[in-house]
C-alpha cells in the first residue's frame, strides 16, 4: 500500500491519508468520498477524450517477425449522475486484417462497502469483472489505496506483467523471461505515466496496483484530485484490457479479435511464453567457466546446454572436485540471471524437506505450513534448485510427490496455507489447500488454470530446472531412482579434460597463488653459512604436479595408467586445492626483516640449496596428496586403488632412483641456534616403516605409512607395503 502526497492551497504537500481533528464514523468518510467522486470523476474523464492513452508496441521472440502495436484512446464517457457509474467508450486501433478500429465499452461502477469502510471501483469488460479497492477508512482515517485485486489462474500472467509493467532487469532478478518484448514505453499520456503500475515481487506474492495513490484531502470534508483519480481509473481499465488477453471470456467482444496472431494488436497469450524458455549457448557457458577457472570438456557443455534447453532436468556425475557444483551454478545463473538455491541431500531427508511440512507458529497458536526447498524456489519466481549428493536422500520418499508436477500435472498436496484475500470486502485471512501447478499447461493445451479461490498455487514454470550432482562412487545408486524420475533427467558424466588443459590450469593456478600470497617476496629462503640463499618457488612443484595430474600421454612410460585426473580419481578443484596448500606451506612470515630465512647448515650433505628447496616443495606436495587425494581412494575398487597408489609412489620415487627425503621447516632448538632451520624427519619407530633402514623418512615412506594407517588391517595395507619394498630392493 502506498500513500501519495498532493498539493494544498498554499502549495505545501499534504498526505493522502489524514486524520481529522474530530474523527467521524467510517461510513461518513466513505460517503463523502463517494459523493465527491460522483460529482467530479466523469467530468475529469471528459478531459482525456480524444487523447492517446497508451500505445502497446511489441515484437515477439517466440514467433519470427511477429510484431504489432495497439493504440488506445478515449472517445466517449456515458455517465450516471445519480450512481456515479460510467461507461467508457474506447477506440482501439491496430493493423488488423480490416485495418479498422474496434470500439470497446467498459462499464465502471463505484461500490460502497460502508459496513467495512471501503470504496471499490469495479469494471466489467464483456462479462469479466475486475476490482480495485481504491480507498479504506479505519479508526477515522481515510486512505487512498493502490492495490488491484490479484488475478488468479491466468496463464502467462508473470510474463505479461514483466513485459508491460516491468523491466529486463526485473525479469532477470526474478527469473521471468518472456517471448515478447515491448518496443516502446506503453504509456502515451503523461498523467497516466505517473500512476502506471510497476512489477513487484515474484510468484504468488506478486502485487498488482498503481505506482502511487491518487490524491485526496480530508479537512472537514473530503476533496479528491479529480484529474489524478480519472488517470488512475483509466490505468485500471487498461490493466483490465491486458488481463482480458489472458482469460477465457464469458462472452465475446470486438476486443478479443485484437489479440490474435494475424491482428497485429496485442500479442496473443501463447506469444508471452518464450519459444525457448531456457536459452543457453555453449560459448556463453564456456566464457563463464573460464572466468571461474574451471575447465570442462566441450562435449559436456554441449550436452548440458542441449538438455536444459530441451526442457530436461540434469544429473551430473563425476569424481569429487571435477566441477559439478560450479558447473551447475554457472548454468543456473546464466539461464535465470541469479544464483540457484544449492542444497546438499542427506539420508535424513523426507518429503518435508523438499515439498514442505507443518511447523509450530511463532505465536504458539497451532501449526502453519512452511514450504520446502522445491516450493521455496518456485515461490521465488522459479529460481533453479541444485541438489548436491542427489541420491544420498531416500529418493522415493522425497521426490514421490514431484513426479507428477515434473510431468506437467497438477498436484494437490495434503497441506493448507494461509491466504490473504485482498479482493474480499473484509480483507479476510483464510486458509486454502496447497497445489503444485505447471504454469505452461494452460498455454500448451489452450485451457486456463481454474481460479480456485480455496487454493494456494505454486506454479512450476517452463523455465524451471532441477540439477542434481553425485560422485562416481555413487553411480551404482542410480538404480534407486525410479524410472518415472529418471526419464525426466539426463545423466551427464563430467569427464576429465585433456591433459594439456589440466596442465594449463596447473600453471595458471601456480601463477595466481604466487601473486596472491606474494611468494616472490615472502616464500622461505634457504641459506647456508649466511652467504648463499635459494628461495622456495611454487614452480618447483610443477614437474611433480604434471606427472601426478596431467601426464603427457605421448611421454608416459606405460599404457597401464595415465594420471589421477584422467583416471577420475580427483577433479580439477582438488588439484587447485593442492596447489594452494603448497603455496601456504612455503610462505614465510610476513613481518620482520629476514623472518623468512631458513638455515640449511644442519644438513650435512653435498646437495645444492636448490635441490633442498625442490625437496621441501615436494614434501609439502606429499602432505597435500595425503589430505586431498587419499580420502578419495575409498571410492575406487581395490584394483583401482592399488593402481592409483602405485602411480603416486612412482612419481615421488621412480624405480631404481634414490629416495627423496621429507623435509620440514622448524624453529631452532635453542642451543645456540635461533630463527628457522631446515630439518630432515626421523622415524619414531624405525622397525615399522623405515623400509630402507636409513633412519630418515623418505617421501615414499611417509605416503605408505599414511596409507597403511588409513587401511590398517586390510589387504590393501599389505599391498601398499610391497610397493615400497620393491623400490628399496631395486635401489639396492
Amino acid at each position: 500500500m502506498s500513500i501519495s502526497a498532493i498539493p494544498t492551497g498554499d502549495g505545501s504537500p499534504l498526505a493522502s491519508s489524514l486524520r481529522s481533528s474530530e474523527p467521524a464514523p467510517a461510513v461518513d468518510f466513505i460517503d463523502l468520498l463517494y459523493t465527491d467522486l460522483v460529482d467530479k470523476l466523469a467530468p475529469a474523464l471528459d478531459a482525456f477524450i480524444g487523447k492517446p492513452l497508451a500505445q502497446f508496441g511489441w515484437r515477439s521472440r517466440a514467433a519470427t517477425g511477429a510484431s504489432g502495436q495497439l493504440d488506445v484512446s478515449l472517445v466517449k464517457v456515458n455517465r450516471s449522475s445519480r450512481t456515479g457509474a460510467a461507461q467508457l467508450v474506447l477506440d482501439l486501433h491496430c493493423e488488423a486484417k480490416a485495418g479498422s478500429s474496434a470500439v470497446v465499452q467498459i462499464t465502471l461502477n463505484p461500490v460502497r462497502q460502508s459496513k467495512h469502510g471501503t470504496l471499490q471501483y469495479r469494471i466489467m469488460l464483456g462479462g469479466n469483472f475486475r476490482t480495485w479497492e481504491c480507498a479504506t477508512c479505519e479508526n477515522g482515517e481515510l486512505a487512498a489505496q493502490t492495490s488491484f485485486a490479484p488475478p488468479k489462474g491466468l496463464a502467462a500472467l508473470e510474463h505479461m506483467t514483466t513485459v508491460w509493467f516491468g523491466s529486463p532487469q526485473e525479469a532477470a532478478k526474478h527469473g521471468v523471461s518472456a517471448g515478447v518484448e515491448r518496443s516502446r514505453d506503453p504509456v502515451a499520456h503523461e498523467l497516466l505515466a505517473r500512476f502506471w503500475p510497476h512489477s513487484h515481487a515474484a510468484s504468488k506474492k506478486r502485487e498488482y496496483g498503481l505506482a502511487v495513490a491518487p490524491g485526496l484531502q480530508v479537512d472537514g470534508g473530503v476533496t479528491v484530485d479529480a484529474a489524478e483519480w480519472a488517470a488512475s481509473v483509466l490505468v485500471f481499465c487498461l490493466w483490465g484490457l491486458l488481463l482480458r488477453t489472458l482469460s477465457e471470456p464469458d462472452e465475446s467482444i470486438p476486443f478479443d479479435d485484437l489479440a490474435t496472431e494475424d491482428a497485429q494488436g496485442l500479442p496473443p497469450v501463447q506469444y508471452y511464453w518464450p519459444r525457448r524458455s531456457v536459452d543457453l549457448t555453449t560459448s556463453q557457458v564456456r566464457e563463464a567457466l573460464n572466468r571461474e577457472g574451471l575447465v570442462i570438456p566441450w562435449h559436456i557443455i554441449e550436452a548440458a546446454c542441449a538438455a536444459l534447453n530441451a526442457g530436461k532436468h540434469v544429473i551430473f556425475t563425476g569424481p569429487p572436485g571435477c566441477g559439478k557444483s560450479k558447473l551447475s551454478g554457472v548454468l543456473a545463473t546464466l539461464a535465470t540471471g541469479r544464483e540457484p538455491l544449492m542444497v546438499t541431500a542427506s539420508p535424513a531427508w523426507t518429503s518435508g524437506d523438499l515439498v514442505g511440512r507443518y511447523f509450530p507458529r511463532r505465536d504458539g497458536q497451532g501449526l502453519e505450513f512452511k514450504p520446502g526447498f522445491f516450493l521455496r524456489v518456485i515461490d521465488e519466481g522459479n529460481r533453479w534448485l541444485v541438489i548436491d549428493e542427489f541420491n544420498r536422500a531416500n529418493i522415493d520418499e522425497c521426490f514421490g510427490e514431484l513426479f507428477s508436477v515434473l510431468a506437467d500435472d497438477v498436484v494437490d498436496l495434503p497441506f493448507e496455507e494461509e491466504i490473504t484475500d485482498q479482493s474480499s470486502d473484509a480483507g479476510n485471512v483464510r486458509v486454502g489447500g496447497v497445489r503444485m501447478l505447471p504454469a505452461r499447461r494452460g498455454v500448451r493445451t489452450g485451457e486456463s488454470s481454474l481460479a480456485h479461490s480455496t487454493t494456494v498455487d505454486y506454479a512450476v514454470g517452463p523455465g524451471f530446472r532441477l540439477i542434481g550432482t553425485m560422485n562416481d562412487a555413487d553411480r551404482s545408486s542410480l538404480h534407486q531412482l525410479s524410472f518415472a524420475l529418471l526419464r525426466r533427467f539426463h545423466i551427464i558424466r563430467v569427464e576429465a579434460p585433456p591433459a594439456a588443459d589440466v596442465e594449463t590450469v596447473i600453471t595458471t593456478s601456480l601463477k595466481r597463488a604466487t601473486q596472491d600470497l606474494m611468494l616472490d617476496q615472502l616464500a622461505y629462503r634457504l641459506t647456508r653459512k649466511g652467504k648463499r640463499s635459494s628461495s622456495l618457488e611454487l614452480g618447483m612443484a610443477l614437474p611433480l604436479l604434471t606427472e601426478l595430474f596431467a601426464r603427457d600421454l605421448s611421454k608416459r612410460k606405460s599404457t597401464s595408467y595415465t594420471d589421477l585426473v584422467q583416471e577420475r580419481v580427483v577433479g580439477l578443484a582438488t588439484v587447485q586445492d593442492i596447489i594452494r596448500f603448497i603455496a601456504e606451506g612455503i610462505r614465510g612470515p610476513s613481518q620482520g626483516k629476514d623472518a623468512n630465512l631458513v638455515s640449511a647448515d644442519g644438513l650435512v650433505d653435498d646437495l645444492k640449496l636448490e635441490e633442498h628447496a625442490q625437496a621441501t616443495c615436494a614434501s609439502f606436495l606429499a602432505i597435500a596428496v595425503v589430505l586431498s587425494v587419499f580420502p578419495q581412494l575409498d571410492a575406487l575398487t581395490a584394483d583401482g586403488r592399488l593402481a592409483a597408489v602405485r602411480h603416486i609412489i612412482e612419481v615421488f620415487q621412480p624405480m631404481r632412483e634414490s629416495p627423496a627425503l621429507m623435509r620440514r621447516v622448524e624453529v631452532g632448538r635453542g642451543d645456540g641456534e635461533s630463527g628457522l632451520r631446515l630439518a630432515l624427519i626421523e622415524h619414531t619407530d624405525p622397525t615399522v616403516y623405515d623400509f630402507d633402514k636409513d633412519r630418515f623418512v623418505s617421501i615414499a615412506e611417509f605416503l605408505i605409512e599414511e596409507l597403511c594407517q588409513q587401511y590398517r588391517g586390510t589387504d590393501d595395507a599389505l599391498e601398499f607395503g610391497r610397493l615400497i619394498a620393491e623400490r628399496v630392493e631395486a635401489a639396492e
